[in-house]
């Protein structure tokens, strides 16, 4: 199981630096050139649905912690025959098989195109490539729908009132846990008094 989860967070950093840590710096410094003009626009359709997908996948697999904790201190008794290494790497399974389908539509969000109006230092024209948003992209109910409220609700709402659910039982569990062991150990002593 770890795994996966390490291999889904390394994702994460490594897209987001292909993504917007060099073209950033190449854009600052006026260096790396050819990866900005010739690199980067490739490899943008392909990183950027890897990287949306991690990150939902990331989200998903904070909260499925969250619920494995849960369990374990809501249900102690039965933590044991319900958190098993087959059902976290089934639930591992199952949050990158949704996340991967949940971001399906970002695949046709960005599209290459070829242009060869860059003109060198040396007075040569040269191909470059630019990315530009697909049809997909362009559609407003797919902007409303998919991109705004969709995202807002999946990846900000769901989560977020899941963990905030959940660590609150988990909050009150333990409080009861303590009162109930304050009020045994006071009655001890005023027994033994």
């Amino acid at each position: 199981t770890e795994i996966y989860t390490l291999s889904l967070h390394d994702a994460l950093p490594i897209c987001s630096i292909l993504i917007f840590g060099l073209p950033a710096i190449s854009d600052y410094t006026g260096t790396m050139l050819f990866y900005r003009l010739h690199l980067y626009p490739l490899w943008v359709p392909y990183l950027f649905p890897v990287s949306i997908s991690a990150q939902t996948g990331s989200v998903y697999l904070t909260l499925s912690v969250t619920v494995e904790r849960y369990v374990a201190v809501c249900y102690s008794l039965h933590a044991r025959s319900l958190c098993t290494w087959r059902r976290a790497r089934a639930c591992v399974a199952l949050v990158l098989l949704l996340a991967a389908a949940y971001n399906t539509p970002r695949w046709f969000e960005v599209c290459t195109t070829v242009r060869t109006e860059y003109t060198f230092g040396d007075g040569d024209n040269s191909s470059v490539y630019e990315n530009v948003m697909c049809p997909l992209r362009s559609l407003p109910a797919y902007k409303t729908y998919y991109i705004n409220w969709s995202y807002l609700i999946v990846m900000y709402l769901i989560p977020f009132l899941g963990l905030v659910i959940l660590n609150w039982a988990i909050y009150h569990q333990v409080s009861c846990y303590t009162r109930a062991e304050l009020r045994q150990r006071f009655s001890i002593i005023f027994i033994a008094e």
